[in-house]
């Protein structure tokens, strides 16, 4: 694992996180849609650190949001945009001091692998069905794919 300062590792390990909060903000799905997206963005972390065992970066990543489902639901449409934009930053700002090597590229893959099971759980329909993967989603994936330069 290339070294980094505590700060860094903390902003690291908080990138899942961002990412999740972010899927979760794109679009507004009913509480059962965004319980769904939640489980399978929690449930995909989990398996991602069995899948990759040697992985510090993975191993330490948080499998949880940094708001409730209740304050996601109740975000207005400005408050959502001005949140995904904010998880944006910090997921740039990570970037910026993300070493560039083997275990960087996992943790990178596992990222954008992340928001596709996330945008992929629940679609805008009564219970999360519909569409699973809206244009707004499919946007922030493009985009995260080449913050992270991840085909």
């Amino acid at each position: 694992m290339a070294q980094y300062t505590q700060e860094q590792k903390a902003h690291l390990m908080a990138l899942s996180g961002d990412v999740l909060m972010a899927m979760l903000l794109i679009d507004r799905n009913d509480n059962i849609g965004t319980l769904r997206e939640f489980r399978d963005g929690t449930k995909f972390i989990t398996n991602a650190k069995s899948r990759y065992p040697h992985n510090a970066l993975i191993q330490n990543m948080i499998a949880g949001a940094d708001k409730s489902i209740q304050e996601v639901q109740s975000y207005t449409v400005g408050e959502r945009q001005k949140a995904v934009w904010g998880y944006q930053r910090h997921i740039d700002e990570a970037l910026g001091f993300l070493a560039n090597d083997e275990e960087a590229s996992e943790f990178k893959f596992v990222l954008v692998e992340l928001a596709k099971a996330v945008a992929g759980a629940a679609g805008p329909g009564a219970f999360g069905t519909g569409e699973k993967i809206s244009m707004a989603e499919a946007t922030f994936l493009d985009a995260l794919k080449r913050r992270l330069g991840v085909a």
